[in-house]
């Protein structure tokens, strides 16, 4: 918008009163056009609200199994890939393993020391010992 300078010819009182006025109508106006704006948004809003609610759960959960079977795939398939990202036209496949790590899991035990206790007397071939001199 370019910029306007003001005229000055506001030169008494009655000319104040009438650009005062002028002021207000351009509010309303604005304000009217607001409201009207809400008011349409809000109908759209409650048309699309029932096919969201019904379509986003079963769109959320194909989702999830589509992750998972490209999951699947990738650590069936990654060893053919020229590089550890596979671009498709869809989008980026990074494919990453990383190390084997040990996970607590709190059902089993409560602290790594209880862990390696369990480990010890179930299962000895999992724990490294070290012998030190």
């Amino acid at each position: 918008m370019a910029r306007v300078k003001p005229k000055n010819t506001i030169t008494n009182r009655t000319q104040a009163e009438t650009a005062m006025s002028r002021l207000s109508q351009i509010d309303r106006q604005s304000a009217d056009w607001d409201i009207k704006e809400a008011n349409a948004v809000a109908v759209v809003r409650e048309q699309f609200a029932a096919i969201r609610k019904d379509n986003r759960c079963a769109l959320l959960v194909e989702r999830t199994l589509l992750i998972k079977e490209l999951q699947t795939w990738a650590e069936a398939d990654s060893a053919t890939w020229g590089r550890k990202t596979l671009e498709t036209p869809f989008g980026k496949l990074g494919f990453r393993v990383s190390q084997p790590a040990v996970v607590l899991v709190k059902k089993a035990a409560r602290s790594f020391k209880a862990a390696l206790e369990l480990l010890q007397t179930r299962l000895p071939e999992f724990v490294r010992t070290v012998a030190e001199i």
